[in-house]
């Protein structure tokens, strides 16, 4: 329904004031790298994160720059906009200023798991569970 807030239609306008807040570059310290006395074993196989290893990491614009939404048996499906294949793993959208606005899992291109979105202060404002393109 037309009610249920996308991700992908958020806007990421912010207070200017705000803006100007979160860019001070001159407060960022850079503490030297203290070399590591113990040897780190190196695994063999790459770590998962909770079993999502696909992350892609975007700006809204980002977003419908990269990937196309298609209504596919009445389910929305979003797929790279290059190759037509159904994105698999997690997308993180962030505002022009790089912060996390909102977070969503998706499983052969349809909404899978997780959906959430986060406001200015970094609390997470909205919480949906899907299941293959439904909303649960």
């Amino acid at each position: 329904s037309n009610s249920e807030k996308n991700i992908f239609e958020q806007s990421d306008e912010l207070p200017s004031e705000f803006i100007a807040s979160e860019i001070n570059y001159n407060s960022r310290e850079t503490q030297p790298i203290q070399p590591r006395s113990e040897q780190v074993e190196i695994a063999e196989t790459p770590i998962k994160t909770s079993g999502v290893t696909n992350i892609w990491t975007g700006t809204v614009a980002e977003a419908e720059d990269q990937f196309v939404t298609d209504l596919i048996d009445g389910i929305d499906t979003v797929s790279y906009a290059n190759t037509k294949i159904p994105f698999s793993g997690k997308m993180q959208i962030l505002n022009q200023v790089g912060s996390l606005i909102g977070e969503v899992n998706l499983l052969d291109g349809k909404l899978h798991g997780e959906e959430i979105f986060i406001d200015e202060t970094g609390a997470i404002t909205e919480r949906n569970i899907w299941e293959k393109g439904v909303r649960k």
